[in-house]
C-alpha cells in the first residue's frame, strides 16, 4: 500500500471511530443506566465523562455550555443578599443561590422529563418553596415539592416556550401545539384564513393559563384567534412572513397587577411580548381585545414587566434585524448597538431612558436573543445577558455583580442562563 493510500485509510478509520464513539456517547448520555451495547457502552460512558477541556479538543461544547476559560473576569461587591434561581440541564437540578456569598441555599431534583439530553428546565419558585417547572421546547410541566417529589405533572399536550409568570394561583405560559414544534430547522405549518384572505404557513401560538393547585388548563387562547378578533393580519406585519411562518414567537406573558380605568387596564389583563413583530400587546383574555400596542424602537424584545402601576418595561435586545446573530459588542463594526431596558407609559408612549440602560451601554452589554431585567428595589436591577452567559447586577447604575451562574460542581464550563429568577429578601 502506498503512502497516500495509508493516509486515506487511517483518516477513514479515525472518522469511523469518531462517528461510532459519538453515537455511543450520545446513547450513554441519554440512557446512562442502560448498557445497550455491553462493554462498548461502558467505554462510551467513560468517554462521556472525560473532562470538558479534553473533550473540547475533539468536540465543540453544546450551544448551552461555555468554557470557563472564555468567560470574562467576575465582579462581586454586593453588600446585601440577592438570590438567583437557576436550573442546570445535565444534572436535572434547580438551585437557589445567594449571589452575595456564593452559597447554595437549596437544591431541587427535577427528574428526567426531557425529550432529548440537551433540553433544559426553567423554574419559578412558589411561596411554599415548591417549584413550577417546565421543559423549554419540551412537552412536560409540573410542580415539584420542596422535597423534590412531583405534586402534579402534565405532558404530551403542548410544547412550552420561554417565560412563565404567576398571578393569583394561575400561571401563564407561552405554548405551541406539537404540530408547530421546531424540528432541526424546519417547522410543520398550516394554511389559514383571516379577514377573508388566505394566508399560508403560519405557526400559531397559545397563551396558556394553568391552575397551580391542580395543573388543569384554565385558559387556552390562540394568537391567530386574537389577531382575527382584532382584524389584524400577522402575515403582512411579519418580517418572516409565510416563508418561515414564525409570525408570533411569544416569549413572555406578564399579567397586569392593577386596575386603571382611565387608561383601560384591569387586573388580570395580559401584556405579551411578540418578538417577531417587534411589539408588546396589551390584551384582555375575556374578550380577546387588543387594547394597546407598544412598538416604538423595539427590535427582537423579550421580558415584559410592570413597574408600579404606571410603567411598562421590557428588555429590548435591540438587534439590527431578526436574522442578526450574536456579535461581539466590543467590535467597532457593531455601530454602538447595545441592548437596553425600555419604559413605556400605559398608553404605549416611550418614556425617558432608564438609568440601567445607560449602564448597559457603558458595559457594552448586548444579547441578540432572550435576556431579561428584574427590578429588585433599593436601586438594584439584575440583568441576564443570555448569549454571553453572564448575569449583571447594578446598584443605582453602578456595577456590583458580574458572573456566570456556575453552581453544579463543574468548574470547567458554565451553562447558559435562561429566565433566571432573582429574589431579594
Amino acid at each position: 500500500m502506498n503512502v497516500r493510500a495509508k493516509i486515506l485509510a487511517n483518516l477513514a478509520t479515525v472518522v469511523i471511530v469518531v462517528c461510532i464513539t459519538s453515537v455511543l456517547a450520545f446513547d450513554a448520555g441519554k440512557y446512562p443506566t442502560k448498557k445497550r451495547f455491553g462493554p462498548i457502552s461502558t467505554f462510551a460512558t467513560v468517554i462521556g465523562e472525560m473532562p470538558t477541556a479534553v473533550k473540547s479538543l475533539i468536540f465543540d461544547l453544546p450551544e448551552y455550555l461555555k468554557s470557563s476559560a472564555d468567560l470574562p473576569s467576575s465582579v462581586n461587591t454586593l453588600e446585601k443578599d440577592i438570590y438567583a434561581l437557576h436550573t442546570f440541564g445535565p444534572t436535572n437540578q434547580a438551585k437557589l443561590v445567594n449571589l452575595r456569598n456564593d452559597k447554595v441555599v437549596k437544591t431541587w431534583q427535577l427528574g428526567e422529563n426531557k425529550p432529548f439530553p440537551n433540553a433544559r428546565y426553567f423554574a419559578q419558585m412558589l411561596p411554599d418553596s415548591a417549584l413550577f417547572v417546565y421543559v423549554h421546547e419540551g412537552d412536560w410541566a409540573g410542580v415539584i415539592s420542596p422535597q423534590s417529589t412531583v405534586v402534579w405533572e402534565r405532558k404530551g399536550d403542548l410544547v412550552y416556550h420561554h417565560s412563565a409568570e404567576i398571578l393569583e394561583g394561575k400561571i401563564w405560559i407561552c405554548a405551541r401545539d406539537h404540530g408547530y414544534l421546531h424540528r432541526y430547522g424546519s417547522t410543520v405549518l398550516d394554511t389559514f384564513n383571516i379577514n377573508e384572505r388566505k394566508g399560508i404557513g403560519v405557526m400559531d401560538e397559545v397563551i396558556l393559563g394553568i391552575d397551580l393547585q391542580t395543573g388543569t388548563t384554565t385558559d387556552s387562547i390562540s394568537m391567530l384567534e386574537v389577531f382575527a378578533k382584532n382584524e389584524l393580519n400577522p402575515i403582512y406585519k411579519s418580517y418572516y412572513g409565510p416563508a418561515h411562518g414564525d409570525c408570533f414567537h411569544l416569549n413572555d406573558i406578564q399579567p397586569v397587577t392593577f386596575t386603571d380605568t382611565i387608561n383601560g387596564y384591569q387586573r388580570g389583563d395580559l401584556l405579551l411580548s411578540n418578538r417577531t413583530q417587534n411589539e408588546l400587546l396589551h390584551i384582555r383574555p375575556s374578550s380577546l381585545e387588543v387594547l394597546h400596542t407598544f412598538n416604538e424602537g423595539l427590535s427582537s424584545q423579550h421580558d415584559v414587566d410592570v413597574v408600579g402601576d404606571s410603567t411598562i418595561i421590557c428588555f429590548n435586545n435591540n438587534s439590527p434585524s431578526l436574522f442578526e446573530l450574536q456579535f461581539d459588542a466590543s467590535d467597532k463594526e457593531h455601530h454602538g448597538i447595545y441592548s437596553e431596558v425600555v419604559a413605556f407609559d400605559l398608553k404605549g408612549n416611550r418614556k425617558a431612558e432608564l438609568e440601567v440602560s445607560a449602564a448597559l451601554t457603558e458595559h457594552k452589554i448586548y444579547t441578540s436573543t432572550e435576556g431579561l431585567q428584574t427590578f429588585l428595589g433599593d436601586g438594584y436591577v439584575a440583568i441576564e445577558e443570555q448569549n454571553e452567559f453572564i448575569v449583571y447586577i447594578f446598584k443605582d447604575g453602578e456595577l456590583v455583580y458580574k458572573n456566570a451562574l456556575n453552581y453544579f460542581g463543574k468548574t470547567e464550563f458554565a451553562e447558559i442562563p435562561n429566565w433566571t429568577k432573582f429574589y431579594k429578601p
